[in-house]
């Protein structure tokens, strides 16, 4: 039976999967259009200042509730948001009317360490710069630390899983092996440390306002 809805929720996965794929095909197709028509223009942004500024938020809310000792899913959805959002705002593409902002193309999915990925392989600079960056500042590995914590989003906005099966914590996730890059099943193991990290460094780097 746990097989079936295993195998069931990865069919659904992997046409929802395709379905925003080629979604995202068509709005792409929809901007170029009106690009090659002259009814908008676009400039290529470094960082996104809406993003940037909806990640701070995600911030420093996450730092009020753990000033007041709130910690569980609630304080960890903030962060990997504050992250997320970091992320996105990474080389993004501003479509204008005139001097109306109209649209903004950036990264898709809540993927953590997908959306760093995505974005090695499209300006392998940036994300040298923040490796490097981070590894120097914390003596910790940048990509290591967002695969560990990939899924935080997904997995821990609801008390179950998408297949309506209650997560079953492995024993082995109660003292995870540090393994390189290695994905953990965020439904029942959050690396706390790696998320504070992560999301503290981005908040420094591309953030547009410093923290006092």
């Amino acid at each position: 039976m746990a097989k079936l809805i295993n195998e069931n929720y990865l069919l659904n996965d992997s046409t929802n999967n395709t379905m925003k794929n080629k979604a995202q095909t068509k709005l792409q197709k929809r901007w170029n259009e009106a690009l090659e028509s002259g009814s908008i223009i676009s400039t290529n942004e470094i960082v996104d200042f809406g993003f940037s500024t909806q990640a701070k938020g995600f911030y420093d809310a996450a730092t009020v509730l753990q000033t007041n000792n709130v910690s569980g899913p609630p304080y960890y959805m903030l962060l990997s948001l504050s992250i997320e959002c970091y992320l996105k705002s990474i080389r993004t593409t501003t479509y204008w009317n005139g001097c109306r902002g109209v649209g903004v193309m950036h990264e898709k999915g809540h993927n953590l360490s997908a959306l760093f990925s995505n974005l090695g392989c499209k300006y392998p600079k940036d994300t040298l710069y923040l490796s490097e960056r981070y590894q120097a500042r914390y003596r910790r590995d940048l990509n290591d630390d967002l695969a560990r914590n990939a899924n935080v989003f997904t997995n821990q906005r609801y008390p179950y899983k998408a297949d309506h099966t209650i997560p079953q914590p492995d024993k082995t996730q109660w003292y995870p092996e540090r393994n390189e890059q290695a994905e953990l099943d965020n439904h029942t193991f959050v690396d706390i440390t790696a998320l504070e990290t992560v999301a503290a460094f981005l908040n420094e780097e591309l953030s547009f306002t410093r923290d006092k």
